[in-house]
Order: structure tokens, then sequence, then C-alpha cells
């Protein structure tokens, strides 16, 4: 039942799972779509300081390069978000696979930097956004398990309409 639950046959604006599962996706596809604009439109201050990025050591081309891969990114992550909210306003059958996909998104980005790891900033390992992202994981997942889990009672979130 629960990959019917995360492939629906029907994308309806019927959510499948337990309710809080809905109001965590919010929360979640805030967060993203937050970390989204801020680091499209704002790359080097975000990648300085958020990921403690050392743009003072590279040469001013080499830290444009980087800035301007931060940013498409960073693009990338807000269009992720945006499904999101699209999932959550019209479709919201769609959220349990939308859970999945932020998470693959996340995991694959960890493996991608144990292979390909970032010279950073000595602080950025404790870092506020650091914390952020972490807690934006575990409230996905978190997310992702009560989207899967079956209704309690009658209540709902959305219509068929």
């Amino acid at each position: 039942m629960s990959m019917l639950r995360l492939f629906p046959r029907n994308i309806d604006n019927v959510y499948p799972g337990y309710w809080p599962g809905a109001w965590i996706f919010g929360l979640v596809v805030a967060g993203r779509l937050a970390m989204g604009i801020n680091g499209t439109f704002n790359p080097a201050f975000v990648a300085a300081n958020a990921d403690g990025i050392p743009f003072s050591t590279y040469p001013a081309p080499a830290a444009q390069t980087v800035i301007a891969l931060f940013a498409l990114l960073s693009l990338l992550n807000l269009m992720l978000a945006v499904l999101g909210a699209v999932a959550l306003i019209r479709y919201r059958a769609m959220i349990p696979f939308v859970f999945l996909l932020f998470l693959a998104r996340s995991f694959a980005g960890y493996a991608v930097l144990a292979v390909h790891p970032l010279v950073s900033t000595a602080s950025s390992s404790a870092s506020s956004g650091s914390a952020f992202v972490l807690g934006l994981l575990a409230l996905t997942a978190l997310g992702f398990v009560l989207s899967l889990m079956p209704k309690s009672g009658n209540a709902s979130v959305g219509s068929a309409a």
C-alpha cells in the first residue's frame, strides 16, 4: 500500500498520508524555497558564510566560477522547491514522491561531497547553515514517513476537487 502512496494512480489533490506529514511538507518546502532564493540571488554571501567557502584564497576567475556554479545549484534547489509548492497547493497526492525527491537530492549531495570534498573554513563545520540543512533533512525524513502512513480517522488535507 505504501508504494501506491508513493506512486499514486491519480495525481489529484487528495493527500494520502497522515496529516501532520502535509504540515511538515509545508515547512520543508518553505525552508527549501528560502534556501533556493537566497542561494540563487545572493550566492557569494551564502557560499562564503553558510558553507564556509574561502573565496579570499581563490584567484578572482576561480571565485567567480565557483559562485556561478553555486548559483546554478541553488537554482536547481529552487526549482525543486517550486515543484514542492505546486504539489502542496494543487497535487497533494504527489507529496510522498516529492519528499522522496528531496531525500534523494540530499543524500546524493552528501555522496558527491564524500567523493569530491569541499575545502571550507574550519568554523563552517558547526555553522548555522549546516544546522539548518541537517534540521531540514530530519524534518524531510520524518515527513516522508508520515506521508506514507494511512490517514487517522476522517481527518484529511485537501479534497478531490
